[in-house]
């Protein structure tokens, strides 16, 4: 199961999991991204650093969540994922369409700076 820890920065959204992430505990999550979406969100920040393991459903959610946001133009990051999980991301090239940061600040500086190289 999931611990949610909604931390809001000006335009970011960040969530804390915690436990495995699969196809069966993402309801919430769902929610929480529906609602990133329909505000002033431009960046939602997962923060994985106790997810101990994600399942094919979880991968297949964060694909679904990236096109999801990227339709609206919300930028989607992960943070400080175990081993397990980065490698499960790596090897499916998730990495290749969600950017991995070793902590939040990291994560709320690129998007910044990402932001003001295409304005």
């Amino acid at each position: 199961m999931q611990d949610f820890d909604g931390s809001n920065h000006p335009t970011t959204r960040v969530l804390t999991l915690s436990g495995h992430l699969d196809a069966l505990h993402t309801l919430r999550l769902e929610e929480f991204i529906e609602e990133a979406q329909q505000g002033t969100c431009r960046h939602v920040i997962l923060n994985l650093a106790n997810v101990a393991t994600m399942d094919l459903g979880g991968v297949g959610n964060l694909f679904t969540w990236y096109h999801a946001l990227h339709i609206n133009q919300v930028r989607l990051s992960i943070v400080a994922p175990s081993p397990m999980v980065r490698n499960t991301m790596e090897s499916l090239h998730l990495t290749e369409l969600i950017s991995i940061h070793s902590s939040i600040s990291e994560a709320i500086s690129h998007h910044h700076v990402s932001n003001s190289v295409s304005s």
